[in-house]
């Protein structure tokens, strides 16, 4: 498992308007490694600007990862 904290630009551009450019994600990744090098695993993010910008709604995301190695 592992937790991060991570800054970012975000362009403005898209559906849902953060409240400024600079944007930090937070998250969560688990993983299950296979006896065969291939994992799964899920990462929940949230990106928010900390109160930077006028607004900050926020947004989260959950994203099912499959790593299968090509060598």
């Amino acid at each position: 498992w592992r937790l991060s904290l991570s800054p970012g630009l975000i362009s403005g551009e898209g559906e849902k308007k953060l409240g400024y450019i600079l944007e930090f994600r937070t998250s969560f990744e688990i993983f299950y490694r296979f006896a065969n090098n291939r994992s799964l695993g899920v990462s929940i993010n949230h990106y928010s600007n900390s109160g930077l910008g006028d607004i900050n709604p926020g947004t989260e995301s959950l994203r099912l990862m499959l790593s299968i190695p090509i060598s």
